[in-house]
């Protein structure tokens, strides 16, 4: 079964890796919406490859392509179609049942390699009819304290202290940092940059406290936003900075 993709940057690494998992059943071709933006020759042949597939998967953004691609859906294509978006006005894009696209969803934005590869296997099962098994959903925290050293992520700031006071044991202290970076980056285990950053720190006797947080605050999801984060955990009790 051929699947045509194109994706939002920010999902498509780990969605590419996802797709390796199952090539046993899927065809998938991806293409990142930036670089298709910047290349009108290369969305031209991906728009005639849409026609052909079985499935046509798009998280829709904001590039000015997105005009064209809406207009060769308009005209009818074979396979089916399953858009999604943050904004669930897109969602109608799609040629699925509305809870199809709903549940894809979910695994997209809670994310994480495992969820978006039981995306695939959703869709392929739910959708285009192959014999695969998938798991829900799983739940993968939407903040936490991060290390590099550490054998876990936490998630309160008093368990992230004491395993950080332990591991600095002696060492002198001119001074602690907050670092707060996107979950996104942790989620698809992109750190590099939150990793060199920290042991440059520490390297220069400054401690650091390391949090990742999905930016906005959201009930129904659960997540406690960026705001929040700095509040519970920079901040202690009494409103006193701990950095």
């Amino acid at each position: 079964m051929k699947v045509i993709g194109i994706i939002w940057q920010s999902y498509y690494n780990l969605l590419y890796r996802a797709a390796g998992h199952v090539s046993n059943v899927l065809d998938v071709e991806l293409y990142s919406a930036r670089v298709l933006d910047k290349d009108p020759d290369r969305l031209e042949k991906v728009l005639d490859a849409m026609e052909e597939a079985d499935l046509v998967l798009l998280y829709r953004s904001v590039e000015s392509f997105w005009d064209m691609v809406e207009k060769r859906l308009a005209k009818g294509i074979r396979g089916h179609v399953v858009c999604l978006s943050h904004d669930p006005a897109y969602w109608t894009l799609s040629t699925v049942r509305p809870d199809i696209v709903s549940r894809a969803y979910s695994y997209l934005v809670i994310n994480g390699e495992a969820n978006l590869t039981n995306m695939l296997k959703f869709l392929a099962a739910e959708v285009l009819g192959v014999s695969v098994a998938y798991d829900e959903p799983k739940t993968v925290p939407w903040e936490g304290l991060y290390h590099p050293q550490a054998l876990e992520v936490f998630h309160d700031i008093e368990s992230y202290l004491r395993w950080y006071d332990a591991y600095w044991a002696e060492r002198p202290v001119k001074g602690t940092v907050g670092i707060l970076f996107s979950r996104h980056y942790w989620v698809n285990a992109n750190t590099d940059v939150e990793d060199a950053l920290i042991e440059e720190l520490e390297r220069r006797s400054l401690k650091v406290i390391s949090a990742f947080a999905y930016s906005v605050k959201d009930d129904a999801l659960g997540t406690k936003g960026s705001g929040e984060v700095v509040l519970e955990w920079f901040m202690d009790a009494e409103g006193r900075s701990r950095i």
